[in-house]
C-alpha cells in the first residue's frame, strides 16, 4: 500500500526553509513509493499559527488533494493540523521539547516549558498515532495505547565514511590540525556548549573547535569526515541526529547520556559517554583522540545498520503506523 501524505511542520526558522530531518524523512519516504507534500507554518507566533488553520484547511479540502494521512511535526504544528483537518486521519510526532520543555534557566523558561507540557499532553488525545523518538519522551504522556517509539532514520548514502583529507580539503581545514566537532547552536543552553569550552584547558592535546552551525544539510557529511572527534553535550534530548550521522561515518564520538544516545552507541569502540562534569568530559575526549590517532573509525555505521536506524527501515516503520492510524 502507498500513501499520499501531508507533512505539516513548522517552516519560519531563519536558518532552513524545513528542518533537514524532516525533509530527510519525506525524501525516505518517496523512496519508497509514497508521495509526500510539505505545508509550512511560515510564520511564528499565536496569530501566526492561527492564520495557517485556515490556510492548511484550504489545501487539505482542494479537490486534487485527496490525502491519505496528515502528519504534524511538533505539536503547536499539530494544532494547526488538528482544526484544519478533523476529518482526516492524522499522525503527531512530538519532537522533545513538546514532552520535557525547555532547560530551565529563567522564570519565562519555566513558564514556557509550562504551557508546552500542559499543551503537549491534550494534544495526545486527538490524534490516531503519537510517535516519539525514544522512550524517555515517554514520562510526561498518559495516552500509552496508541504510542510509537520511532527514531529518525539516517540515510546511509548520504552519511558514509569519506577520506579525512578529501573532505578537509573541501571545506578549507588545515590538515595538521586535530579537530573536534560540535554540532549545534553554541548559545543554545540546551546543548551545553559551555561544558566543551571549559573542558579544553584540561586537555593535553592541542585540539581546534569546529562548529559550524547553522551549516547546508548537504555538507554535514563533509564535517563528520574532516572531524577527528565529534563532542555532543546536550542536556536534554529526544532520538540526537548527529550521534547517528557520526556513526554512520564511523567518527568517534564523546557524549553525555542525552536522550537514547546509550542505547544508539551501545559498545561501539571510539564511542565514549562522558558526565557533565567538564574534567571527565576532558578525558573523555583525550581517550577518543587516542582512538582516532590510533585505529581512526569506528564501526558505528555496523551499529546503525543493526539497530534498523537507516531511513529506509525507518520510512517502513512509518508506513505501518499510517496503516495503523487508517484502520
Amino acid at each position: 500500500m502507498r500513501y499520499k501524505i501531508l507533512f505539516v511542520c513548522s517552516g519560519n526558522s531563519k536558518y532552513f526553509d524545513v528542518s533537514p530531518f524532516i525533509k530527510r524523512q519525506a525524501d525516505s519516504l518517496i523512496r519508497i513509493g509514497n508521495q509526500v507534500d510539505i505545508f509550512r507554518i511560515e510564520e511564528g507566533g499565536i496569530l501566526g499559527y492561527l492564520k495557517h488553520i485556515l490556510l492548511l484547511y484550504k489545501k487539505i479540502n482542494n479537490e486534487s488533494s485527496q490525502y491519505d494521512i496528515i502528519h504534524a511535526h511538533y505539536t503547536l504544528s499539530g494544532w494547526v493540523a488538528f482544526f484544519a483537518a478533523m476529518n482526516k486521519t492524522k499522525v503527531l510526532t512530538y519532537m522533545g521539547t513538546d514532552a520535557y520543555g525547555l532547560v530551565n534557566n529563567s522564570v519565562k523558561d519555566y513558564f514556557v516549558s509550562f504551557l508546552l507540557i500542559i499543551q503537549g499532553f491534550a494534544i495526545q488525545y486527538l490524534y490516531e498515532e503519537l510517535i516519539f523518538k525514544s522512550k524517555n519522551l515517554l514520562k510526561n504522556i498518559f495516552l500509552k495505547k496508541n504510542v510509537n517509539i520511532i527514531p529518525n532514520g539516517v540515510n546511509l548514502q548520504e552519511f558514509r565514511p569519506i577520506q579525512k583529507e578529501e573532505c578537509r580539503i573541501k571545506l578549507g581545514i588545515e590538515s595538521n590540525k586535530r579537530i573536534l566537532l560540535f554540532v549545534g547552536d553554541v548559545k543554545s543552553k540546551r546543548k551545553n556548549f559551555k561544558l566543551l569550552k571549559d573542558s579544553l584547558k584540561f586537555l593535553k592535546t592541542d585540539c581546534k573547535v569546529l562548529s559550524p552551525y547553522p551549516v547546508k544539510p548537504e555538507l554535514m557529511p563533509l564535517y563528520y569526515n574532516a572531524s577527528d572527534v565529534l563532542v555532543f553535550t546536550s542536556l536534554k534530548e529526544g532520538s540526537p541526529n548527529v550521534i547517528k550521522e557520526a556513526m554512520a561515518c564511523n567518527l568517534p564520538i564523546v557524549t553525555t547520556i542525552a536522550g537514547d544516545v546509550q542505547w544508539i552507541i551501545g559498545e561501539t569502540e571510539g564511542c565514549f559517554i562522558s558526565s557533565f562534569d567538564h574534567k571527565d568530559l576532558s578525558i573523555k575526549i583525550e581517550s577518543a583522540l587516542h582512538f582516532s590517532n590510533l585505529i581512526g573509525k569506528t564501526k558505528g555505521r555496523e551499529r546503525i545498520i543493526d539497530l534498523g536506524l537507516n531511513s529506509e527501515s525507518i520510512a517502513k516503520r512509518l508506513v505501518t503506523v499510517y496503516k495503523r492510524a487508517l484502520k
